[in-house]
């Protein structure tokens, strides 16, 4: 809900000439928050068994924050005190944001957008699936959130740390490298932050889409290479193509397939489109664990460990998650019994 919910809210207060960047920053504090909770899970930090308990502690900090902002100062959004005929209140929350000049256009832009809306009548499913420009809006935000689910991410945010070791690095080396590598991630925000309404984002999409498969291809590549030679020099190339692969995915393609489709529609439909959006990413990174599994049983483990990289990295998740949910079990072990195991 929160994931659907920011997105809507960020477009409905945010000036359409800073709409793109509001959006990229929306990826920018997820790479944030990533690196953060990969430091506070170094072994040097609180990823030891006596200390990880901390962790959880510590992400009620800003889970805190954003209840009291939430109560105390942010405001409900201007599009649905509009629809509700609540003009005075809408006026008062685009002031919060806006100088009051400013927010006078902006109200009249949205009471344009709302009577539209309005108009119309309630949203139906069949409205949305009959209506052209929705429609299309709809296929494609799920086509988009599909192929993000199969693009390799999840590897790499999830599994990053046993990937690396599985090249060569050592579990802690490989723990400190895949922090400091998603340090490439918050840096690819920035730069797509400034590039978004310069570039466009159809050839951010495309041209990311081209490189994350190349530089999949790279990985696979040298996966192999280490499984045939054992060249340790082979980890430190991967690790650079890994750093690039974060950069290139939150250049572009991550963020902006969390709120593209509040763009792509109108008041009306915004809610529906960027809830199935957002719906199908989570689905399609459910699913890709069922669709691969099998596979683990019919092929050599260490080539479907490589295979899975590239192909869907969710099939990596979903191991590592089966392995952190019996500790006990497994806590004289090391990562690479655990792996097996699994």
């Amino acid at each position: 809900m929160s994931t659907t919910m920011q997105t809507v809210y960020l477009t409905e207060i945010s000036p359409i000439n800073y709409r793109g960047t509001m959006g990229t920053l929306t990826g920018f504090a997820n790479s944030v928050g990533f690196v953060f909770a990969s430091a506070i899970g170094l072994p040097q930090v609180f990823g030891q068994y006596h200390l990880w308990q901390w962790t959880y502690v510590i992400e009620m900090i800003p889970t805190i924050v954003l209840i009291l902002a939430m109560g105390f100062l942010l405001h409900e959004s201007p599009v649905f005190l509009l629809k509700n005929a609540k003009e005075k209140e809408a006026i008062k929350c685009l002031e919060w944001y806006y100088p009051k000049p400013l927010a006078a256009k902006r109200l009249a832009e949205l009471v344009k957008e709302t009577n539209s809306a309005t108009e119309d009548g309630p949203t139906t499913m069949k409205q949305l699936l009959v209506a052209k420009a929705p429609r299309k809006a709809l296929i494609l935000c799920l086509l988009l959130n599909a192929t993000v689910s199969f693009s390799g991410i999840m590897a790499v945010s999830f599994f990053g740390t046993f990937l690396l070791q599985g090249i060569g690095f050592s579990e802690t080396g490989a723990a400190a490298a895949n922090c400091l590598a998603s340090f490439s991630g918050i840096f690819g925000n920035v730069v797509g932050s400034f590039m978004i309404d310069k570039v466009g984002r159809r050839k951010l999409l495309i041209g990311g889409m081209l490189s994350l498969s190349i530089l999949n291809s790279l990985l696979m590549i040298l996966v192999f290479y280490f499984k045939l030679t054992h060249d340790v020099r082979s980890g430190y190339a991967f690790l650079l193509i890994f750093m690039l692969f974060l950069f290139v995915f939150s250049l572009g393609v991550g963020p902006m397939a969390w709120f593209i489709a509040t763009e792509l529609s109108d008041a009306n439909y915004r809610p529906w489109i960027q809830s199935f959006s957002t719906s199908c990413q989570y689905l399609t990174c459910f699913l890709s664990p069922l669709i691969f599994f099998p596979c683990y049983q019919l092929i050599d483990s260490d080539a479907v460990s490589s295979i899975c990289f590239l192909v869907s990295s969710q099939m990596n998740a979903a191991k590592d998650r089966h392995k952190l949910s019996c500790p006990y079990k497994q806590r004289h072990k090391l990562s690479y019994e655990i792996i097996m195991r699994v």
